[in-house]
């Protein structure tokens, strides 16, 4: 195992968010804060049913609307000639999709009135808001001309991911079961949720004079070329408007929070910018909360059956069936590519996080008429909620403590001491040994039911994807400034202020002379351009090109010195010494002044597919969260009274940034755990509480503040020993909650999330 190391800024405490006083000051410019001249503004009609088609459309009434500047039609040259005709369609699979027509006006508002006066005859297609239903022999192909034969959604993305999860050894399910002295069979239930990211989607196009070249301001995860499975906007809009992609103009701004719900381009918006073309001028294409809505989590409905011996140790487990969720099937977009990784693998976590092997799972991907389905902070939401689930049963049926189903099945590194530590925080932080009881047996004075909670799983290994390209430039200027380049969106917890750490650590200056603008290039694209894989698939390609740029800087320097080569020399501390007498030292920035303007910039660049590949199990690095809750047996109320995370970052870049992704997380798993649901109406299909008001959202009231501990026990493969930060916590605290109520009630309630009539209906009261 590495040994750990002491550094000057990574780790270390103290260095302020870069950028975060602009946010503060609220001089931020978002993508919605984007003017333009003569900028106009679109919106596109939407579906009012549960799935429809257009069989006529007149739209003179609106063309005639003062105000109104151009439409673009779904049978207009533009998209019938396109060879995408995906780009804007006549038939919508889900209420709220975009179809049929975009307007453009000179204000949203008198946008929105001309939508409503276009009239539409809808041919009222079939529908189906039950995953199980969707799945029946009998049921209407919702999707004739992409899946022809059922509404189970087939790709190639599920093929590959699907039959690859990962299996340590060949299961054996009969001996599994053989071996066990009890068989739990239960059903579970992960409902769709939704991101609420601070800023809905939205974008800005603006041609070229010549009509050629497009300028783009955009709020999504993936701008530029790259992005998860080649899903980035620089490399899909420009293939689907039939340009050079070298015209395509990427102008960066502040992103108000993704989550993964702006991972992959929606083809809507490249409609946006044919439209855009058509009205010669600057256009912005703002998404309400309501149009926003129009992406969630996966959901799942699974059939559970675990063998298991009376000590607890598990002995086999099958999933048959697991039905996931996707949604609408990403006709209208690409944003599912997330879920049907993760719908593909809903025994992902378990595979990796337990000793036995015998694990199967007979899953299916269920297209219904709710909106798409993408990644909610992670695509292993379900996965882990399976887990989790899983040990709350194991637990319940025996009478045992969770935490020692835990330590009998969990699979570990021989080396690592992460999950005993991790263990051990959050035990003593909540105070576990004396508050943990056997299910159903504590009241409290108040006449409320007392519950305690428990799950956990590994961090996220910092090195997948290794066959994903990125790029970075790094360039020192004649006073010893230097700057970062490559195409990053601005999301997770001061992802730049990361980088402009490790960069500082490798070239030995002072954080405040490293710059790293917001504004996107047109050259190079970060590895993952923004999210929870950001910092551990970016973080060698940024060690490496500012290793570059020192050592370029250090041979020019030598002469300065009168020594033979750059080798010769080092830099620390914004100075620059010779190695065999560290008295012999000058400031970085006289020794450029000396250099002259000519010697500038000094320049780096990397371009590769680097790190390691896949994690191998076992993990070295973990994570444990506990809560503990009071429940109302009389309203089915449920109040979170105290919550401890503790997780094992490996080696902390910025411990400021981990520990926001914990609170973060936490409040996430929350929502879902207690509140969040989307409610659709079974007479029409149609979406009730499309809005965060109807749309009960997590709320710093609603919980006590959690403690977050943030440990760095066992390094891992990260370039400093770091591990993937941002989806740990919010992933595997989705079934938390659940697993307290469980144990304050004495009743399994296996769906999520749990509320109030959920448990007055468990209790026989209603």
């Amino acid at each position: 195992m590495a040994e750990r190391k002491q550094y000057k800024i990574i780790g270390q405490r103290g260095t302020l968010r870069r950028y975060g006083w602009t946010k503060a000051a609220g001089t931020a410019v978002y993508t919605r804060d984007v003017r333009r001249p003569g900028m106009l503004f679109a919106k596109a009609m939407r579906n009012p049913y549960g799935h429809a088609r257009i069989k006529s459309m007149d739209t003179s009434k609106a063309e005639a609307y003062p105000g109104v500047r151009g439409i673009l039609r779904y049978d207009d040259p533009e998209i019938v000639n396109s060879g995408h005709a995906e780009i804007l369609m006549n038939e919508s699979w889900h209420e709220g999709g975009p179809v049929g027509c975009i307007i453009a006006a000179d204000t949203i508002q008198i946008a929105e009135e001309a939508v409503k006066l276009v009239e539409v005859e809808w041919e009222v297609l079939p529908f189906y808001l039950d995953m199980e239903e969707t799945l029946d022999p009998g049921a209407s192909v919702l999707y004739p001309n992409h899946f022809p034969e059922s509404n189970e959604y087939f790709s190639w993305l599920a093929a590959f991911m699907g039959g690859d999860e990962l299996i340590r050894a060949e299961p054996d399910l009969d001996a599994g079961f053989a071996e066990a002295d009890i068989i739990i069979e239960d059903d579970i239930e992960y409902k769709k949720g939704y991101h609420a990211g601070s800023e809905p989607r939205s974008y800005v196009f603006e041609w070229g004079a010549d009509g050629k070249e497009l300028n783009v301001w955009s709020h999504s995860q993936t701008p530029s070329t790259e992005g998860p499975m080649a899903q980035g906007d620089k490399l899909l809009i420009p293939r689907m408007l039939g340009i050079p992609s070298a015209n395509y103009k990427l102008h960066g701004t502040f992103q108000g929070g993704t989550f993964g719900g702006k991972i992959s381009l929606e083809h809507i918006f490249v409609a946006v910018a044919m439209l855009a073309r058509k009205v010669c001028a600057p256009l912005s294409f703002l998404q309400s909360r309501s149009d926003e809505q129009g992406r969630e989590d996966a959901g799942l409905r699974a059939h559970l059956k675990i063998g298991v011996k009376n000590d607890g140790t598990i002995t086999a487990i099958h999933l048959d069936p697991a039905i996931v969720e996707v949604g609408d099937g990403g006709v209208e977009g690409e944003a599912f590519i997330w879920a049907v990784v993760g719908g593909a693998k809903p025994a992902d976590m378990i595979r990796e996080l337990l000793k036995t092997t015998n694990i199967e799972t007979d899953s299916k991907l269920a297209m219904t008429s709710k909106v798409c389905a993408t990644s909610f902070r992670c695509e292993k939401n379900q996965s882990g909620y399976i887990h989790t689930k899983i040990n709350q049963l194991v637990a319940t049926k025996l009478g045992i403590d969770p935490v020692k189903v835990a330590e009998k099945n969990v699979h570990v590194a021989p080396e690592s001491k992460s999950f005993e530590e991790v263990i051990k925080a959050g035990k003593e932080a909540i105070g576990w040994d004396s508050k943990w009881h056997k299910d159903g047996e504590k009241t409290l004075p108040n006449g409320k039911k007392h519950g305690m909670g428990f799950t956990y799983a590994h961090m996220w290994h910092a090195g997948g994807g290794a066959s994903q390209f990125g790029s970075f430039g790094c360039h020192m200027d004649f006073d010893g400034s230097v700057t970062i380049s490559s195409a990053t969106s601005d999301v997770g917890v001061a992802a730049h202020t990361t980088y402009i750490m490790i960069a500082a650590e490798e070239l030995g200056v002072t954080v405040d002379k490293i710059h790293y603008p917001i504004t996107n290039t047109d050259i190079f694209a970060a590895k993952s351009p923004g999210g929870s894989y950001g910092c551990a698939a970016n973080a060698p390609l940024v060690q490496m090109v500012a290793q570059q740029v020192k050592q370029k800087a250090l041979a020019k320097f030598a002469p300065l010195f009168e020594v033979a080569s750059g080798d010769e020399l080092d830099m620390a501390d914004n100075m620059v010494f010779v190695k065999a007498n560290p008295s012999n030292t000058k400031p970085v920035a006289e020794l450029c002044n000396k250099l002259g303007c000519g010697a500038f910039p000094i320049v780096g660049a990397i371009d590769a597919t680097i790190g390691p590949g896949a994690q191998e199990v076992p993990y070295n690095c973990f994570q444990a969260h506990f809560c503990e809750v009071e429940v109302d047996p009389e309203t089915g109320k449920v109040d979170v009274t105290n919550a401890v995370c503790v997780n094992d970052f490996g080696q902390m870049i910025r411990p400021e940034s981990c520990e926001g992704q914990m609170y973060g997380g936490y409040y996430m798993g929350l929502g879902p755990n207690l509140m969040e649901e989307n409610i659709y109406d079974a007479a029409t299909g149609c979406r009730l509480n499309d809005n965060l008001c109807d749309y009960k959202y997590a709320l710093m009231n609603d919980t006590a503040m959690p403690t977050c501990i943030a440990k760095e026990v066992t390094l891992d493969e990260g370039v400093y020993g770091n591990v993937g930060a941002g989806e740990p916590t919010g992933t595997i605290t989705r079934g938390l909650i659940n697993t307290a109520v469980c144990n304050a009630l004495g009743i399994n309630l296996n769906t999520n999330p749990v509320l109030p009539q959920d448990v007055l209906k468990a209790l026989g009261k209603a």
